[in-house]
């Protein structure tokens, strides 16, 4: 209906950026809307990014958390990184 008030939340992230990560870093940004509609939620979501290099977005998951750091040590794992892109 026109006029009427969704409730919505907006999430801005990065890709590669972690927990104190500074904003300047060059990285690819990311956002995403979810709307509370009496019809259930909608999401939404985006990347920008001048060209995305991945035409199955169902790689995309899998190439966030190989370049993520390991929970258990907080280091960066090169097997996953290689075991990605082989």
């Amino acid at each position: 209906q026109k006029g009427r008030e969704t409730p919505m939340l907006a999430r801005f992230s990065t890709v590669a950026g972690e927990l104190g990560s500074p904003d300047t870093w060059r990285d690819v940004r990311g956002f995403s809307l979810k709307f509370y509609t009496d019809e259930g939620n909608f999401d939404m979501v985006g990347n920008n990014t001048p060209v995305f290099f991945m035409r199955d977005p169902m790689k995309v998951p899998h190439f966030i958390r190989s370049q993520k750091r390991l929970p258990n040590s907080g280091l960066r794992s090169p097997n996953m990184m290689y075991d990605y892109w082989s």
